[in-house]
């Protein structure tokens, strides 16, 4: 999709300021302790077919969280291998393995296929509601990433599409029906937690009645505490205790934070997720060159806001430059304002124990299953629920109750 007029010009306006900034770094040297303090709070990706140089420059210094990989950095087994092989290679010895992460979500949202097979969207999941089934969906998922090395997986999506004209989220969540994601949000964590592969729910608290999408612009709803309470938060509240991972929605929700979206939210971030839903793991943005960061705050400042706000690990997808940029003005905010150190300490400390998850030896009495398996009972199922659906047309008697 092209960038319109106005929104090129921000980006231009937000590259030049980083030009900027990156001219000033230069000339006032950066604390390395603070530097790799705050790197290991970024999670970062590239477009390139391989690590990026940077990002394995933050890594050698040991300041970087973790990397973000997609298609564009491997089209095959092999060389996603190599890439994953490249990242371990420069994390010293003695740490917990870096974060190695997706966005593989089944259906649309599959980063890695055709390098792995493409799973059926929970969506679709959703609409045959088998609970066990969603649990071999998530193992089979889990197998498959931890196969090809990636550790982290950022889903699945637990928001509730409440909105019809919401194509966001369309079919990337379980359903309309608050009852329905949430009866599944459980067993697909189980399966992928089950299988080694850590998960991030995502987008709290909730992206399902946007009509605006984030990537292009910054999403408004008018919901108070009490709606989510009712509807949006029912789904998380249901994994807060076993989930590793929540990642924070570019959403505004005027009734709790009528200035700023969920990711750069203190009220959102600490005193929704931490305080009242008692969330212990480490809190996720969305990726900050999002335009909805991007064109209103600027990558770097969001993520600075994010960090002061209570989110631990911060998630810039394309732009090594900027991830490298972004570290620096943390370390130079970190060593002029104790507050933020204190910060930055809290999150590294957070991060550090997702990644020291990854030690733990997957579960014996985990649940076992394939792709291929799961993808021939979907089918299966699905076509026998079409078959149902189109009886019930011709005969609408055998569809009622008796």
């Amino acid at each position: 999709m092209t960038l319109s007029r106005r929104a090129f010009f921000a980006s231009l306006a937000a590259s030049s300021g980083a030009a900027v900034a990156h001219a000033q770094t230069r000339e006032a040297p950066v604390d390395e302790g603070l530097f790799q303090l705050a790197g290991r709070c970024i999670l970062a990706g590239s477009r390139a077919p391989q690590l990026h140089p940077t990002l394995a420059q933050m890594l050698e210094r040991n300041a970087l969280g973790g990397v973000l990989v997609a298609g564009e950095n491997a089209r095959t087994s092999a060389s996603l291998r190599a890439l994953v092989d490249g990242v371990r290679v420069r994390t010293p010895a003695g740490d917990p393995p870096v974060l190695i992460a997706a966005d593989q979500e089944g259906g649309t949202v599959s980063h890695l296929s055709p390098v792995l097979p493409r799973m059926p969207s929970v969506h679709e999941l959703g609409a045959i509601d088998d609970t066990a089934l969603t649990t071999r969906w998530g193992a089979a998922m889990g197998a498959d990433l931890r196969r090809v090395g990636v550790n982290f997986d950022l889903a699945p999506v637990l928001d509730v599409r409440t909105n019809p004209r919401n194509m966001v989220v369309h079919m990337r969540t379980f359903g309309e029906r608050v009852d329905v994601v949430t009866r599944h949000a459980r067993p697909v964590l189980e399966g992928l937690l089950g299988a080694g592969v850590l998960a991030c729910v995502k987008h709290f608290p909730g992206h399902g009645d946007t009509a605006v999408d984030s990537h292009y612009g910054l999403p408004r709803v008018a919901h108070t505490m009490a709606r989510l309470d009712a509807v949006e938060l029912v789904p998380f509240r249901a994994v807060m205790n076993l989930t590793p991972a929540v990642m924070l929605a570019h959403v505004v929700y005027a009734g709790v934070d009528a200035e700023r979206p969920a990711s750069l939210s203190r009220a959102i971030a600490h005193g929704l997720l931490r305080e009242r839903m008692n969330f212990t793991g480490a809190a996720v943005t969305d990726d900050l060159e999002m335009s909805a960061i991007r064109s209103h705050w600027g990558v770097s400042a969001g993520a600075v806001m994010a960090m002061e706000a209570g989110c631990d690990l911060l998630t810039i997808a394309h732009s090594p430059h900027i991830a490298m940029e972004t570290a620096r003005i943390m370390a130079r905010r970190a060593s002029q304002n104790r507050a933020f150190r204190t910060r930055l300490e809290e999150a590294a400390g957070r991060v550090h124990a997702l990644r020291t998850q990854l030690t733990r030896p997957v579960p014996s009495n985990a649940v076992q299953a394939t792709v291929w398996d799961v993808l021939r009972e979907v089918g299966h199922l699905t076509r026998a629920r079409d078959r149902r659906a189109a009886r019930n047309a011709v005969d609408p008697t055998r569809a009622a109750p008796r």
